[in-house]
């Protein structure tokens, strides 16, 4: 079940190639609505960027997730490689909304 209301973050992840290597080159962070933004994935997945109400960033917990959903879908040069994404994931900088 999607949740209804809550406090949800839109992350967009650019990827680009550095040295011939594939890497995310920049990270983006929004805020989205507190009610029905996530329902409007269900709907039409492009719908949710409607909801964007500004820049974000994120908590520790946030970023951790963040960590692990990448770990589990990339391979580890993809995110490991890339000194600003992996620094910013791992320090206490819960103020930035891009990272690049």
């Amino acid at each position: 079940m999607i949740p209804k209301q809550g406090d949800f973050r839109f992350l967009e992840l650019q990827l680009g190639t550095v040295d011939e290597e594939f890497r995310i080159t920049k990270i983006r962070i929004f805020q989205l609505a507190r009610q029905y933004s996530v329902t409007k994935i269900a709907q039409e997945e492009n719908d949710v960027l409607s909801t964007i109400t500004r820049h974000a960033s994120l908590t520790r917990s946030q970023k951790n997730a963040l960590l692990q959903g990448l770990k589990k879908h990339f391979m580890r040069s993809v995110w490991a490689d890339s000194p600003a994404v992996y620094d910013y994931l791992m320090n206490e900088d819960f103020h930035s909304h891009e990272i690049s």
